[in-house]
């Protein structure tokens, strides 16, 4: 609407024109006549019209509250200045929103006084809504431009219509330096081409200069232009100029990188003869398959594919890859080719096939399909190697780690022998000595004695130490695993060290840490041997002084305990170039010392492989002259209920009766069989001797026998077969107690004497209270009436742990306990053996683990550990151990059950 001329406005504030004058109507004029409180006397039909309310309602309503309550004292200001005569009309622009529709509008409102002796207000209302909603779409349309041009990348300039610049980006500085002081705002889109053309950036870039300028001023002068130059710094770039009626626009954007793409498209070009070559001279077979063609024919092929296979190109194309396959290739491997072209998929195969002599041959073949435009596959590109001769070296390298292994098992079986051959002579004059040292002898005799045993220790550490050490090299050493107690364990194995190093004139101390918990479960043995072999270390180093062994506890868990033992000595102490090698084997710090303190240098080697082999460390730190301290750690696994070992000695047997246990012994050495003679012969048994198994087998026909004692190698029969000969006599001695007394102290053997149905394991040279302990745990005093009917239980089942069980649940409790474990046992050997024929290991991992869990509840520790070693082997994905495994857990869970079962039935007759 166009605004009203401010000399009818002034015609009506001068009352010169009524306001019911039907001109307004006509005009559509907006007029609104008020008192001083801005109450309504009157108004046009136009204003009711635009403020959707009939004109009688609108009479008599404060015209302010229409507009806007905000902007009454501002108002009211600007009238008070009308009448006091400084301004004869005042203007204000509103925004509104009318209706329930709520729409927008905007108003201009002019004001003056109507007839300034009545006090009358007249309103003229201009709707100017289109003008200002065009120019707010102007406003967004300049911010959404401005907004664009900020977010290019490229350099650039903006003119108005009449080439006036009014925007610019900062990156056209980098370009054109000499532009930076002609970029003002209003400079002339002329002058600043000018700048450009003759920018030094640009001219020392052109070889033809003038023709050149001339050139680039034509394309500004012409308008719209697109056109490229290359910069002084090696740059291509792309200036673009676009104009509108109200705007220009001049863009520079770097092309380089298209421009080098575009030079090696040029270069692939002419070198693609040369590709093509190259294809034909490589010694790798290639050939093409056209995958949209029926049966994925060959379509190409180069020389080395044709030299491989032995035909010629004309012979091949046309062919699918299958022409290669022969009588020998894997069936099976050459379906996932014919796969590999119906899914059109990547392929990589070694197989078995035939040239055009008919001659087998081994190739490794690759399958790429290749993409072309629209994502269609169009080819296949065949990779093909002859790979003969790896597969001939491969099958070196097997022969050679099988025979690699025979050389090893022969090695073991060599040392098992020389073990026996070595360690029957000295188990004989040790088991002499100690024998005579029990009579009476003189003084003179006592020291002779005593150096023969001295001697004869020495030796056995020698042998030991080198057999020890070849069979951890060979593998054959093993964790055996059972209950203990830590800190007793280390107080026995330290007793008589204690007194060798008061004979030096050195005090032995043992700190105890009593929060190591008293019932873990490890290999006593081993951590004995480790302890022991240290402590001997340092008794033989240190010439003044002492020695100190501290066990402490590091962490502990719910279902583990990691312990670290300390051996100190105020020694010779070790030089610092010599610790990095001091548990290297046949190392000492110098050969003298060899002489001045004998020795084969494998102490502390075989002490780190034996710590390697509990999962633990061990680490020395030591000052020369001052000492040495030896430090090894491990973790033991916490048993809830599990036997803690007493040890046995001459006065805990001297009460016990054994007036009616009879024991067979046999050995082909009559030392050997003399020194267990020796030792039991105070207890009252009756002790039969054979000399050889066959003679055993005989003599277990004729009479019932409490317990044997069996050597393993001997002639016309082995201890082995003897005790399985001997348990299939008859029902009597199936469960008959037999322990192998051995010089093999390697893990297999051990095992093939419990399979044979052996229950302890003792190795030569015996020691005595030892031996004693182990023969008195299987003949059970405490419990002799049983032995008959459950001979072997020490071996495969806890009885303490049965025992407490009975004592915490009660016997109906225990025996539905123990019913419902043998069902679910055997049901789990079953599967097991199942799963392992089928190869799922997976399950088979999670039986074992079972297994593992629900043995070491009810005290079957031989069956827990084997569950837990094929638990161990199914994790390392070891599988061909894990079948070995599978198949000692059936052994072990038939002997386990049956045994178990026997305990059942004795406890309940009793």
């Amino acid at each position: 609407m166009s605004r009203p001329a401010p000399t009818l406005f002034n015609e009506i504030t001068d009352d010169l024109i009524p306001l019911s004058s039907p001109i307004f109507d006509f005009a559509g004029m907006m007029i609104v006549l008020t008192n001083d409180d801005q109450r309504i006397l009157d108004c046009t039909q136009a204003v009711s019209e635009f403020f959707q309310k009939p004109k009688e309602n609108l009479v008599g309503e404060d015209f302010l509250s229409l507009t806007d309550d905000g902007d009454r004292n501002f108002i009211q200001q600007l009238l008070d200045r009308l009448k006091a005569g400084e301004k004869s009309q005042l203007q204000l622009e509103k925004r509104l929103l009318i209706g329930s529709e709520r729409a927008e509008r905007w108003i201009k409102i002019t004001c003056g006084l109507y007839n300034r002796n009545r006090g009358r207000i007249v309103y003229c209302i201009e709707n100017i809504t289109d003008y200002k909603l065009s120019l707010i779409q102007r406003r967004q349309s300049d911010r959404h431009w401005n907004n664009s041009l900020m977010a290019l990348s490229d350099a650039y300039l903006m003119f108005d219509g009449s080439g006036h610049l009014i925007h610019f980006s900062s990156g056209i500085h980098g370009i054109v330096p000499e532009t930076r002081h002609a970029l003002m705002p209003g400079a002339h889109i002329t002058e600043i081409c000018s700048k450009i053309v003759y920018s030094q950036n640009i001219l020392e870039a052109i070889d033809n200069e003038q023709n050149y300028l001339q050139e680039w001023q034509d394309h500004f002068n012409a308008g719209s232009y697109k056109f490229f130059f290359k910069h002084r710094n090696k740059k291509y770039y792309l200036v673009q100029q676009s104009s509108s009626n109200e705007h220009t626009v001049i863009t520079f954007t770097d092309i380089t990188q298209i421009r080098e793409q575009e030079s090696l498209l040029a270069t692939l070009a002419a070198e693609n003869s040369q590709l093509s070559e190259a294809v034909q001279a490589t010694n790798t077979g290639m050939a093409i398959c056209d995958a949209l063609l029926p049966d994925n024919p060959i379509i190409f092929v180069n020389r080395a594919f044709s030299a491989i296979t032995g035909y010629t190109p004309d012979k091949i194309i046309g062919q699918n890859l299958r022409f290669l396959f022969g009588p020998d290739s894997d069936m099976a491997k050459a379906q996932e080719v014919e796969s590999s072209f119906e899914n059109y998929s990547a392929l990589e195969v070694e197989i078995k096939t035939v040239d055009n002599a008919k001659r087998a041959f081994w190739s490794h073949i690759q399958i790429n399909p290749i993409v072309g435009a629209e994502g269609i596959k169009t080819h296949f590109v065949i990779i093909l190697t002859d790979i003969t001769q790896r597969k001939i070296q491969e099958q070196e390298v097997v022969q050679a780690k099988n025979m690699a292994d025979e050389a090893s098992k022969a090695k073991s079986q060599f040392l098992a022998v020389m073990s026996h051959e070595i360690k029957t002579p000295i188990n004989g004059m040790m088991g002499m000595v100690d024998l005579l040292s029990q009579t009476s002898l003189n003084s003179k005799q006592s020291e002779f004695l005593n150096t023969a045993k001295e001697s004869a220790e020495k030796l056995l550490t020698l042998v030991d130490d080198i057999l020890d050490y070849s069979n951890l090299e060979s593998k054959n050493l093993a964790i055996n695993t059972k209950s203990l107690d830590l800190n007793d364990l280390l107080r026995r194995a330290l007793s008589d060290l204690r007194d060798i190093a008061f004979e030096k004139g050195l005090s032995l101390q043992f700190t105890l840490d009593y929060k190591v918990p008293k019932q873990l479960f490890g290999d006593p043995d081993r951590i004995t041997q480790i302890t022991r072999n240290l402590v001997n270390n340092a008794i033989k180093f240190t010439a003044k002084g002492h020695i100190e062994v501290q066990l402490n506890l590091l962490s502990e868990t719910s279902e583990e305990a990691k312990v670290q033992v300390k051996v100190i000595d105020t020694g010779i102490g070790i030089p610092q170039d010599k610790l990095a090698t001091i548990f290297e084997p046949f190392h000492q710090i110098d050969l003298s010392f060899t002489r001045k303190f004998s020795g084969t240098g494998l102490g502390l080697a075989i002490c780190k492989k034996l710590v390697g082999l509990m999962q633990g460390d061990i680490s020395v730190q030591s000052k020369l002259g001052e000492g040495s301290c030896f430090v090894f750690s491990f973790v033991l696994a916490k048993a809830a209920k599990r036997e803690i070992i007493t040890s046995f000695n001459d006065r805990n047997g001297a009460a016990v009766d054994f007036g009616q246990k009879r024991i067979l012994i046999v050995d082909d050495s009559l030392t050997n069989r003399l020194m267990p003679i020796g030792y039991l012969k105070h207890y009252g048994f009756q002790m039969d001797q054979a000399e050889d198994g066959l003679a055993a087998v005989q003599m277990a026909g004729k009479h019932k026998y409490d317990l044997i004692l069996m050597d393993l190698k001997m002639p016309k029969m082995d201890g082995i077969t003897a005790a399985q000969k001997i348990k299939s006599l008859d029902d009597r001695y199936r469960n008959v107690p037999i322990i192998a007394i051995t010089n093999q102290a390697i893990p297999a053997e051990k095992e093939k004497c419990m399979k044979a149905g052996m229950v302890a394991y003792i190795i030569k040279p015996v020691e005595k209270n030892l031996f004693l302990k182990t023969v008195f745990e299987v003949l059970n005093p405490d419990n002799s009436k049983l032995s008959e009917n459950h001979g072997g239980k020490a071996m495969l089942v806890d009885e303490s742990v049965l025992k407490q069980l009975r004592q915490d649940i009660g016997d109906e409790t225990l025996n539905n306990l123990l019913g419902t474990f043998i069902d679910e046992t055997v049901h789990r050997l079953n599967l097991i053996k199942q799963l392992c024929r089928e190869e799922k290991w997976d399950n088979l991992e999670r039986e074992g683990h079972t297994l593992k869990s629900t043995c070491g509840s009810f005290g079957l520790m031989p069956l827990c550990n084997k569950a837990k070693e094929l638990d161990e082997s199914c994790r390392q994905k070891n599988y061909a151990h894990a079948k070995t495994v599978s198949a000692e857990i059936e052994s072990f869970g038939a002997q386990s059950i049956e045994t178990l079962r026997r305990w059942i039935m004795s406890s309940s007759a009793h």
